[in-house]
């Protein structure tokens, strides 16, 4: 099963853009396929590991620090990032992506990662974010219909 997994803090600023966008593009990504699941993980990382199952395709949506333009969408395939986002974990646990593949069988992982700007306390995006928000929910909705598109042939369900 496709499963579109958000994660992110909407109290930490743009921390919180990938839950923001998936929850603005929700409903067409559903129209690009019927069967996805959407998943609004936050930062319980835990809860996103049990919605897992073997021979899934997760799509992570989260905001990005790669130290390029704020409001950029990155999509990555896991198998082909050479372990980046292996080494990456928050202070307090394992990252999501090392549980998943640590506990979970032919697992494909994509990551669809959108650059913040500030990251600190407040429930607001930054004003750069806010300004490019319609950009970059087409940006991450397109993101998501490559990866659909070239898992169904070409062919939306």
């Amino acid at each position: 099963m496709i499963k579109v997994m958000a994660l992110g803090n909407v109290l930490m600023t743009d921390d919180g853009i990938g839950l923001k966008v998936l929850k603005e593009i929700e409903k067409s990504v559903l129209k690009v396929n019927t069967s996805i699941e959407v998943i609004y993980g936050e930062t319980d990382f835990v809860y996103c590991l049990n919605n897992v199952c073997d021979d899934d395709i997760i799509i992570i949506v989260d905001g990005s620090y790669f130290e390029i333009k704020p409001g950029t969408v990155t999509v990555k395939s896991l198998s082909d990032c050479s372990g980046e986002f292996h080494k990456t974990s928050s202070q307090h646990q394992i990252s999501l992506v090392d549980m998943i593949m640590d506990y979970k069988n032919n697992i494909e992982v994509y990551f669809i990662g959108i650059e913040v700007a500030i990251v600190d306390f407040g429930a607001s995006l930054s004003d750069e974010l806010n300004h490019m928000f319609e950009e970059i929910c087409n940006g991450v909705l397109d993101g998501i219909k490559t990866i659909i598109n070239s898992k169904s042939g070409g062919k939306n369900a």
